[in-house]
């Protein structure tokens, strides 16, 4: 037991210093939405800008699990603008609040990792259709068979 308590204690230090160091400087995430209130069955477009030095490399997160009321339809990664676009879903209704995706980037001139916690955001699903909304099909998502 002591040594798992030692283990998790130099380990939270040592994430600690590296994040500690002046991250700001070298990178930076804004998030952007294409609307803050939806439908349920709504596409929305989520939009990550990285932008970070040339002598850092972007380790993408693991996106599969990490939103639990809302689904993710499919994302992916624009090497010549840095960003990252989401394309989710949600069948459940209420306000949501986007979960913080935390980016890890290596730099590579000291041998270190550089986390950053993205920006979030709370959005609203209605389950009501008003008049200035029309009546549409739900999208087939085809899944792909390997990430």
């Amino acid at each position: 037991m002591k040594k798992l308590f030692l283990l998790i204690t130099i380990l939270f230090f040592s994430i600690h210093s590296i994040k500690s160091d002046n991250t700001d400087e070298l990178l930076s995430i804004e998030l952007s939405l294409n609307d803050t209130v939806y439908t349920i069955g709504d596409k929305i477009s989520i939009k990550y800008k990285i932008n970070y030095e040339k002598k850092l490399n972007l380790i993408l997160p693991d996106l599969t699990h990490i939103f639990n009321n809302i689904e993710l339809l499919n994302f992916y990664f624009d090497t010549a603008s840095s960003e990252l676009n989401l394309n989710l879903i949600s069948f459940d209704t209420g306000s949501i609040q986007l979960p913080e995706i935390v980016f890890a980037f290596e730099d590579t001139t000291n041998n270190r990792i550089l986390t950053q916690i993205a920006p979030t955001q709370q959005i609203q699903i209605h389950n009501y259709i008003t008049s200035s909304n029309y009546l549409k099909e739900i999208p087939f998502i085809e899944l792909p068979t390997t990430i």
